[in-house]
């Protein structure tokens, strides 16, 4: 009892759609999400480049803006006219030459001091005139000692870069007269020449103190963006640490990423530092994330828009294509069904895709087009054991003790015998020359189905068909045929039941005799399954020899196929060897043809397939099986073909056998065999179509009695067309065999695939 199917909540165009929908949803957030990240990478990278840029900058100017100080300050401290006023320590007067040098040279300081750090002259501050800056400036003591010192140093709400320079005595140039310092304002025009190379906003800060001087903040000095004075004001006291952080710092600080508003900027600060240590102010460079993401987000919004525009669309074109694409599947699924309840609908009219939902439709017609002839042949092969006596005619067609069960009947895999009823048993025959004649010896029954080897025929004689000489060349039997006198004896050797052979094989019953080989049904003890032993003797494998047995079993082991009958095991028995090899309950295609003859057309259409299905399988592996029969065709009761006996089996070799011997059924023989000409894949395909002209007339194409004329046959004549023999004969399946049956292998079919197909393509 089978579980019912239940429809699931989804059908396959919802999921199809829903599955559209989700897909190009998810594109479409993630090519959001990426536009982001990229915008953010590019922002970043951008305003890191600027803000190294303005810090360079920056670095540049102060450290051009200290040459230029210093140079200016060593010009007065070696001006003749200032080192008396200096010595004199003439405060007046330095006064006020300094102050005419300050409207001048536009100086925001100029200051003197005497040799003692007292200040003489100061320009921005009169009232610091008298006032010690000795062990109270490190910029002044450094200059007191003779060293140049340089910094930065805030008056009256201004950071001013300074440079202090010592006035030497003229003579004595190693003693210090005094100093003069020269200041210039951090002014904006730096910050704008700055802010015009790298689009920064540039600003500067000194950090204020409280009244005991104690540092309590910063403010601001200028910036090129105005707007952001008060808001970085702001930020400075609403965030203290990050002043106090730069208080201390001691290089430039990068990556300092500052949010004012809701907008995010990016900045590098550089710390200004007064001479001796200490940092007095910092200027800062600033660049807006913001404002750089600005065009990516517009492009984000954009692409919204853009994507929901298209979802809308797509998912329109999802509903026609899942439907499109269903349709097919939908129908396939009710064939399924069909197939699965043992209906078998016509799929000629369904529409086949030319995409993979095509390649799934026909695998599945396929399927149920090989489901139906299975089941037609199961059935014609239940009707068939139920109206034959089965026991009886079956062992007799395959030369088995007729005492034996329908159920015990058994096929043995790749037996040199030739299964029939006339004759029922292998033949072979070895042709010497006598006398300008051929005699066959060791024959086993009628020339009829002999199996012949080692003609070595030539063409002196005066009548020749093809290669082979046939009026001349008379077959003479020298012996006597075995059990003419209607009695045949049981071999005294023969194995009794429940023998074992090599601690594995219990021998259940003997299944056939040929003429170099037993067949029997053993059980194998150590898979726990029935098998066939093929038994032959030291004195009969003397006569094949041990490499043609070995061949035999290489060459069955090599091609697996389910129409192919396998060969499991090689091994030796005494003074005896054997074959392990699949057993089949069933009969062979020459006691079913003897018995019913001619069979169904359509039955024999699905026999076709399976035989060429089976010879295509060894063609791949570069097999020519050579000895293609009825005889050597087993069929079970499910109806699947089993092809056997591959004694005479070759390798190809570039496509091709040459072998001296002519060997093979002659019944079933193509012409080239009969001549030792060269073999090949086509040699096996008209040997299926003369087997498929038995099975579909009940006979073969050509009569004859003895080999020359089997040969003449083969070679000259033309088979008689199938619609004179069956009345019904569809014109596609006899112009199928005809083709097979061409006396030239270039007019045949070339290979077994193309034949499969013209098979495939017949419809009744």
């Amino acid at each position: 009892m089978t579980a019912k199917n239940t429809p699931s909540l989804l059908g396959l165009k919802a999921k199809l759609f829903l599955l559209v929908f989700i897909g190009f949803s998810l594109l479409l957030a993630v090519m959001y999400w990426r536009i982001g990240v990229i915008a953010n990478q590019v922002a970043e990278k951008t305003i890191s480049q600027t803000l190294v840029q303005s810090e360079v900058s920056l670095r540049a100017k102060l450290t051009s803006r200290y040459q230029n100080i210093a140079e200016t300050a060593k010009n007065f401290s070696r001006d003749g006219r200032l080192l008396p006023l200096v010595y004199e320590s003439d405060s007046i007067t330095l006064q006020d030459l300094s102050l005419e040098f300050s409207k001048t040279l536009d100086f925001d300081s100029l200051l003197f001091t005497n040799s003692e750090g007292v200040i003489l002259a100061r320009t921005d501050r009169p009232a610091a005139i008298g006032r010690m800056l000795a062990g109270k400036s490190a910029l002044f003591d450094d200059a007191l000692s003779g060293v140049q010192a340089q910094g930065i140093t805030v008056s009256q709400g201004k950071l001013l870069q300074i440079v202090a320079v010592p006035i030497l005595d003229n003579y004595v140039t190693d003693v210090v007269r005094g100093t003069v310092a020269i200041a210039y304002e951090l002014s904006p025009k730096i910050a704008d020449e700055i802010h015009a190379l790298t689009q920064s906003a540039i600003g500067f800060y000194y950090f204020t103190r409280d009244k005991n001087r104690k540092i309590n903040g910063v403010k601001s000095t200028y910036n090129t963006h105005e707007a952001l004075i008060e808001k970085l004001d702001e930020y400075f006291i609403q965030h203290p640490k990050v002043w106090e952080n730069i208080l201390n710092a001691d290089q430039t600080i990068e990556h300092l990423s500052i949010l004012l508003g809701e907008e995010e900027y990016l900045s590098v600060v550089k710390p200004l530092a007064k001479s001796g240590g200490g940092n007095l102010g910092f200027a800062i460079a600033l660049r807006s994330k913001t404002e750089l993401m600005a065009p990516y987000l517009a492009i984000q919004q954009q692409l919204l828009l853009v994507g929901l525009i298209c979802l809308v669309i797509a998912l329109l074109l999802a509903a026609f294509i899942a439907s499109r694409i269903s349709k097919p599947i939908i129908a396939l699924v009710g064939v399924s069904e069909k197939i699965q309840q043992g209906e078998y609908p016509d799929t000629s009219s369904y529409k086949i895709s030319g995409d993979e939902v095509g390649i799934l439709q026909r695998a599945i017609y396929q399927m149920g087009k090989h489901l139906k002839d299975k089941a037609e042949l199961e059935s014609y092969l239940a009707d068939l054991s139920t109206s034959l006596d089965d026991d009886s005619l079956i062992a007799e067609a395959n030369g088995l003790d007729i005492n034996l069960s329908f159920d015990e009947l058994g096929a043995a895999a790749s037996t040199e015998m030739d299964k029939t009823t006339q004759p029922p048993a292998v033949h072979t025959a070895e042709m010497t020359q006598v006398d300008d004649t051929y005699e066959l010896k060791n024959i086993h029954d009628t020339i009829d189905d002999v199996t012949v080897i080692n003609t070595n025929l030539d063409d002196e004689d005066d009548t020749v068909v093809g290669e082979m000489v046939v009026s001349s060349q008379v077959l003479k039997v020298n012996q006597p045929l075995p059990g003419s006198n209607g009695a045949s004896e049981i071999p005294a050797n023969r194995l009794p039941r429940g023998t074992v052979i090599n601690n594995r094989y219990i021998i259940s019953s003997h299944l056939g005799s040929g003429a170099m080989a037993d067949v029997y049904l053993a059980n194998d003890t150590d898979l726990q399954e029935l098998i066939a032993i093929k038994l032959i003797s030291a004195s009969r494998m003397q006569a094949i020899g041990m490499s043609s047995f070995k061949e035999e079993v290489r060459l069955a082991r090599k091609i697996t196929h389910r129409n192919i009958l396998r060969t499991f095991d090689f091994g030796q028995y005494g003074k005896s060897f054997y074959i392990t090899m699949e057993f089949v309950h069933g009969f062979s295609l020459e006691s079913l043809i003897n018995q019913r003859g001619k069979v169904d057309i359509h039955i024999g259409i699905i026999m076709a397939k399976q035989i060429a299905l089976a010879v295509g399988a060894a063609h791949e592996q570069g097999i020519i099986h050579r000895d293609l029969k009825p005889g050597n065709m087993m069929i079970n009761k499910q109806g699947i073909i089993k092809i056997m006996d591959f004694g005479l089996a070759k390798v190809l070799d570039r496509g091709v056998v040459t072998e001296e011997k002519v060997s093979g059924t002659p019944r079933f023989m193509a012409p080239e065999q009969f001549t030792g000409k060269a073999l090949d894949k086509r040699t096996d395909i008209y040997a299926i179509g003369v087997i498929l002209y038995v099975l579909f007339s009940g006979r073969t194409p050509f009569q004859a009695n003895d080999f020359n004329s089997w040969a003449k046959a083969h070679m000259q004549d033309e088979a008689p067309l199938l619609h004179t023999i069956i009345a019904n004969m569809p014109e596609d399946l006899e112009r199928i065999i005809s083709k097979t049956l061409q006396k030239n292998p270039e007019d045949r079919y070339q290979n077994i695939q193309t034949l499969l197909a013209d098979l495939d393509t017949l419809t009744l």
